[in-house]
């Protein structure tokens, strides 16, 4: 009998650190959501595997954008609000954003841009693009200028580049006029301008010892950021991939786009390079079409930061992708994410206004 109460005894202090052990907080290495230059410098591995996770299906349109009449006038574009880019455009999109930022890791020069307008707005508000967004945005420090204009040129033949004064672009080549009707990743001759649509738009920002700004914004000092906004550049999920983003992402927004809430199209068209959709919306309407990301802090016990001096500014966060329903919100999928504390009470549709956070 006593042989047997002894394996009783054993399996119960087994259960008890098994269980003990099953409840220790997972350890989230702060580190390497910091950007660092070089592709292998940063420990790709030890961010949470976008991968793994639930995401929604793609909000497409239903046919490519740009589809050209036979007498070469193009399609009228989607209604406000609308997906504008078909699932291939989209496709065609995040491979050119991944492309290039792998060419600026590969190169030393990952810690030189970040994502931005419309696309930083979409990795922050969807964990994605903005469904209804119509080009792909990064801001690039204008002292690599020179440098990143070489590197577009090896991207050659799988895209094109083409230098403008304040804006670079990246597209593909331009699609074969018999593939017109057919959803392909091949960039389109939708305007009088140069380049093809979709394309990437590399934007440029000078800076001085304390602040930067957008060269498109120089004129405009209510949009003169301070550095202590952007840098240290951190890590966010937009898709399947990690980008750079500003350290302090909704400070950037806030300070270029304003605090007024809502979703809003400034009918301004990239597909056409001239006018476009024009509306503003609550986001909170648009909640049941398009998934939305609320923040909220992680429960007690669940992550702990390692090997950081930054611990003590950022606290562990979940960043929730949810579609709005009668029942409830209908969750996809949460990200732990380092997060400032005041992130957690931003109202998930109207992130802009200070007032309704």
């Amino acid at each position: 009998m006593l042989p047997v109460l002894s394996l009783l005894s054993l399996a119960a202090i087994l259960l008890y650190f098994w269980g003990r052990n099953c409840s220790l907080p997972k350890r989230i290495t702060l580190d390497a959501f910091l950007v660092k230059p070089n592709m292998t410098q940063n420990a790709w591995h030890a961010l949470p595997n976008l991968r793994q996770l639930q995401w929604p299906k793609p909000p497409c349109a239903k046919s490519p954008t740009g589809r050209k009449y036979r007498n070469g006038t193009v399609y009228p574009l989607p209604p406000a609000f609308l997906p504008v880019m078909s699932c291939g455009q989209r496709a065609l999109s995040k491979r050119m954003l991944k492309r290039f930022s792998d060419l600026m890791f590969e190169n030393g020069l990952g810690d030189r841009f970040i994502l931005n307008a419309g696309t930083l707005v979409g990795s922050f508000q969807h964990h994605d693009f903005v469904p209804w967004d119509d080009d792909v945005d990064v801001l690039v420090d204008l002292g690599v200028r020179t440098k990143v204009r070489e590197l577009l040129q090896t991207l050659e033949p799988e895209f094109k580049s083409i230098a403008h004064p304040r804006h670079d672009k990246i597209f593909a080549p331009i699609i074969d006029e018999r593939l017109n009707d057919f959803d392909v990743q091949r960039s389109r001759k939708t305007s009088r301008l140069a380049w093809g649509w979709p394309f990437l738009d590399i934007g440029y920002f000078e800076s001085n010892a304390t602040h930067l700004w957008d060269q498109t914004n120089r004129n405009q000092p209510s949009k003169i950021l301070a550095k202590l906004i952007v840098f240290p550049l951190m890590f966010r999920p937009l898709g399947l991939d990690w980008y750079p983003t500003p350290y302090d992402t909704l400070g950037f927004i806030r300070k270029v786009y304003g605090k007024t809430g809502g979703c809003s199209m400034f009918g301004y068209s990239h597909v056409l390079e001239g006018r476009g959709p024009r509306g503003h919306v609550s986001c909170w309407n648009l909640g049941r079409r398009y998934a939305f990301v609320q923040r909220t802090l992680a429960p007690p016990g669940q992550y702990e930061f390692v090997d950081s001096h930054l611990n003590e500014v950022f606290t562990v966060g979940e960043e929730i992708l949810f579609y709005r329903s009668r029942k409830g919100p209908l969750i996809v999928h949460k990200i732990p994410i380092p997060t400032f504390l005041n992130y957690t009470d931003v109202n998930a549709y109207a992130f802009g206004d200070e007032d309704l956070a």
